[in-house]
């Protein structure tokens, strides 16, 4: 609401020469995942062989459990999560992911406390409450990010399950319609491009933990949601709701449009991804019933050899219009994976846009990768523009280093998400593969 005012081999044994201990002590480490846990006992004490000839009669065999290696990266864009849509969406997803493999470690050492459904309700409960406080927030870095933008003063009053993000300009500095519209409409897509961001890492890693899979279904549910309490509303909607500023802000910018069509485009494109959200769902009553933290899988389907996740499909409002886009990855599990992105303006069906990106290129080192990138986009208003670039990936062990340079021209995709369309821009990333 915006308001004026990995291990190669699993089992290691260790211990060197037992007849050496005093107490005779074999002491095994293992790195285990849930389809190994059932068979790793006896393996480890096969591989800790008979007690040596003369160790002591109360020779102790201790198996130690390390945490599986959850192959989870979690990055962070080097910018204001306020003032950067990239940066926004990657403190949405490194909350939750971090969170997640932090439960996880934690479970392993605790696995009485893991294997207790009262704790597993309480877990998902706090899970469920943080993810959408957080979404509520970064929902209120979208407003903030373009009022600031727009030469404004934003402040964030954030509280328990609700946010509002006050503003005001400088005497005779306040936006035009277009602009205004696009500070009503912020909150509503940013949280769609976390809902993207997330999208395209479940696909990357091949499955997800509950938490990543409670956080899509709540940013991929938001502008249904959002669009459908204002229509409720009604004439009763008070200023500050989003979707009735920003159809009264396009209203008077000449542009007709109704809550009724916001909502019809955020309901579509949620059903339109309800393979995905019924995954994700599936995902929380495994974790509530079974305990099973990961392993919800993108569902995908196939043509010939090749593989096709189904697509995400999300909402986005700005001062262009109204747009509806869908994401999908080709071949994810095998190496240059393809991530492809279509987008379209739902109110008069006149621009669209498409953008395709081939992932971890890798160049003369084995440490060095590239993600060339390039998009097109057709409106009438605007004439031909696109985008091009790239993300080249430095790696050293379980780090990463990622710079993003990107050359936009009348890019269809910045006046969706209410950014510049046209110049250079600059992105730096961090990552930790844990």
């Amino acid at each position: 609401m915006a308001r004026v005012g990995e291990s190669p081999d699993p089992l290691r044994a260790g211990g060197g020469d037992t007849s050496q201990l005093q107490p005779a002590r074999a002491r095994i480490s293992a790195t285990l995942d849930d389809d190994s846990a059932a068979m790793a006992t006896d393996q480890l004490v096969a591989a800790a062989g008979p007690p040596a000839q003369g160790a002591d009669a109360g020779a102790e065999l201790k198996v130690e459990l390390q945490p599986p290696r959850s192959k989870r990266l979690v990055s962070l864009t080097l910018a204001n999560p306020l003032k950067d849509p990239a940066a926004n969406a990657s403190v949405s997803t490194l909350v939750t992911t971090a969170s997640a493999v932090a439960l996880e470690r934690v479970m392993v050492r605790h696995p009485d406390l893991d294997q207790s459904a009262a704790y597993r309700l309480i877990e998902w409960i706090a899970t469920s409450i943080l993810e959408a406080e957080k979404t509520i927030y970064l929902h209120e870095g979208g407003h903030a990010r373009v009022i600031a933008e727009a030469g404004g003063h934003p402040d964030i009053d954030m509280g328990f399950g609700k946010a509002v993000t006050w503003f005001n300009f400088e005497p005779g500095e306040r936006p035009d319609p277009k602009r205004m519209a696009d500070i009503s409409g912020a909150g509503i897509t940013q949280v769609s491009l976390n809902a993207r961001d997330n999208y395209i890492q479940w696909a990357r890693h091949g499955d997800a933990y509950y938490q990543e899979a409670a956080a899509y279904v709540f940013e991929s549910m938001h502008a249904a949601l959002y669009a459908g309490r204002s229509l409720l509303r009604g004439g009763d909607a008070p200023a500050g709701d989003d979707v009735r500023d920003y159809v009264i802000e396009m209203e008077r910018a000449g542009v007709s449009l109704s809550r009724g069509q916001v909502f019809a485009v955020g309901l579509a494109t949620a059903l339109a991804s309800s393979p995905n959200l019924w995954s994700a769902t599936a995902g929380q009553w495994r974790f509530l019933l079974d305990g099973k933290r990961r392993g919800n899988e993108l569902p995908a389907f196939k043509i010939g050899d090749t593989t096709f996740t189904w697509p995400h499909f999300y909402t986005a409002v700005s001062g262009a219009g109204l747009f509806a886009g869908g994401t999908f990855a080709v071949n994810p599990d095998k190496k240059l994976p393809l991530t492809v992105d279509l987008l379209a303006r739902v109110d008069d069906w006149s621009a669209a846009a498409a953008k395709v990106q081939l992932c971890d290129m890798p160049l003369a080192s084995d440490w060095l990768a590239v993600s060339p990138f390039f998009g097109m986009s057709i409106d009438p208003k605007q004439g031909l523009g696109g985008t091009v670039g790239a993300e080249v990936v430095a790696t050293k062990g379980d780090a990463e280093l990622g710079v993003t340079v990107a050359a936009r021209h009348r890019d269809l995709y910045g006046a969706a998400t209410a950014e510049k369309t046209s110049g250079l821009t600059l992105g730096v990333r961090v990552g930790w593969r844990f």
